[in-house]
């Protein structure tokens, strides 16, 4: 062999191609290479090389499409191996050298940076956590968990590693199935309420009922004690709540504190789970709203109140509505805009040329709005369907009423020329959007929010009782906004979920156009 072939051969011997093909079970993938002077050619199948595979394993497949740098051996393009993938137009997705990121095409992802110190988790569906033996999870600075629920199997003892009292911030219901909680030298605050330094207001003898908890005492906890110059704002705020109520107090005004309690109190009697959660909702949407600085603007509220999908989706209304938005067979000539529609595609257009991300100095773009953050989903959503409201009062009616699914798209523009672009969505995720507020409206809903009961914490449309009829109030937004003037208390804000993903969404492509403008 001459020195010129020994050199075209080894020339032969590392290419950069782009995977055609995957044979998932195999670990396998045929290349589609370009560099070529005449056709593209197309490898045979070329196993995927990998860290461990065989008493310890690792499995991570190219998909079509990636940039892969093969070796071959000196035999031709039948035997070769694929060494691994590589960045090529696309930008890797850490904006630095101290960052490990792995992020899926579903949207979760997994990220640690070294230089922060910080590891991200972010599932876009369940997450199951499996041990043998024990588990232990140790933290230098307070755990939050948030949730809708929180369920214990087993004891839950609150104890620091030293034995010493610990800290855990839970956002939501704790159910302990099974087993007891065990908080040994500390307190257990509901509310502003104080298990151990409690009192109660007009305690009465017998099978008498006696007043509502008036707060905590010792230890400062929130709404006890004397209401001190000590006592920050928000403990005043719970004082309002749960304590003596101002002098210029009405019944009216009393009725309105009393509400997440009502709510509380029908979320025990309903038949359903899911029933009993949405009134829960409901009783932590009333506490935040009253114990929130007073605001109209739902839109700018520091955090949005989160419900779970699967807790909508539960109800037949609600994902039946979401069926409808989300399939194919269904598009704008339904009332409202289905994600494959040509108004929302348009839409979708029109908010990528808004936001700048068509280019016209780039030959293409990745967009992903899934992974925005919620205060931007008001403005990269491109259709929405209306879930209506419900004569009864069930557990969806009492949390959202009325409310909205709304979509967020992922995908990838391609520059065609002369501003015109070809968007292709490969995704596309809906959430539930909704706010908690009291605004201004003429409708029957506004003017009839159900009749509500202290005495007997009852409330919602259908909860009078000929007999005490006159125990009950009907309210009204205006009542909620009268309240809202009167004690600088009431802040509307934002009901989500977090985005769903569209499971078997059909990959959509069209052409649109943009005028850019820098």
């Amino acid at each position: 062999m001459t020195p010129d072939q020994i050199l075209d051969r080894m020339s032969q011997m590392i290419r950069v191609g782009f995977v055609n093909a995957r044979q998932p079970e195999k670990m396998r993938v045929k290349v589609t290479l370009r560099d070529t002077t005449s056709a593209e050619l197309v490898t045979d199948w070329l196993p995927v090389l990998c860290p461990r595979a065989s008493g310890d394993m690792q499995y991570d497949l190219p998909d079509v499409g990636d940039q892969v740098l093969c070796l071959f051996l000196p035999y031709g393009l039948e035997q070769g191996f694929v060494l691994g993938a590589m960045y090529g137009k696309q930008s890797p997705p850490v904006s630095g050298g101290d960052q490990w990121h792995r992020r899926f095409s579903d949207g979760s992802s997994l990220e640690y940076d070294r230089k922060a110190h910080t590891l991200t988790v972010n599932v876009r569906g369940d997450m199951a956590l499996t041990a043998a033996g024990a588990s232990s999870i140790t933290s230098q600075a307070p755990m939050t968990l948030e949730a809708p629920i929180v369920y214990v199997r087993g004891t839950l003892v609150n104890t620091a590693k030293d034995g010493s009292p610990g800290s855990a911030v839970i956002s939501g219901d704790v159910k302990v199935v099974s087993g007891g909680v065990a908080v040994p030298d500390a307190d257990v605050t509901a509310g502003a309420v104080s298990l151990l330094h409690h009192l109660t207001s007009g305690v009465q003898p017998g099978s008498g009922q006696s007043g509502p908890p008036v707060g905590g005492g010792a230890g400062g906890n929130p709404g006890g004690g004397s209401g001190g110059e000590g006592q920050n704002r928000e403990e005043k705020r719970f004082d309002a709540l749960w304590g003596e109520a101002p002098a210029d107090a009405t019944e009216l005004d009393r009725l309105l504190l009393c509400l997440p309690e009502i709510a509380a109190a029908v979320a025990e009697r309903q038949p359903t789970p899911e029933d009993r959660q949405g009134w829960l909702y409901l009783r932590e949407m009333f506490l935040r709203w009253f114990t929130g600085v007073a605001s109209m603007d739902a839109n700018s509220c520091a955090e949005a109140f989160w419900v779970a999908w699967e807790w909508v989706m539960s109800y037949k209304r609600a994902s039946y509505a979401c069926a409808r938005f989300i399939d194919p067979a269904y598009d704008e000539e339904q009332r409202e805009r289905n994600i494959y529609s040509q108004a929302a595609l348009k839409q979708l257009g029109v908010i990528l040329c808004r936001e700048g991300c068509l280019d016209p100095a780039k030959e293409a773009v990745d967009f992903d709005f899934i992974q925005s953050d919620w205060r931007q989903w008001e403005t990269f959503y491109h259709t929405l369907c209306s879930v209506p409201r419900w004569p009864d009062s069930d557990g969806l009616m009492a949390a959202l009423a009325g409310f909205t699914l709304r979509a967020l798209a992922a995908g990838r523009a391609e520059n065609l020329g002369n501003g015109r672009w070809r968007i292709t969505v490969t995704r596309v995720a809906v959430f539930v959007h909704d706010s908690f507020n009291f605004a201004e409206d003429d409708s029957y809903f506004a003017n009839n929010l159900g009749k509500w009961s202290c005495i007997h914490l009852d409330g919602g449309e259908n909860s009078v009782y000929p007999e005490v009829e006159h125990d009950y109030v009907s309210l009204s937004n205006n009542d909620f906004r009268n309240f809202r003037e009167k004690y600088g208390f009431g802040n509307d804000f934002l009901v989500l979920s977090r985005p769903h993903i569209v499971e078997k969404f059909k990959e959509v492509s069209y052409v649109t156009t943009c005028i850019y403008k820098d």
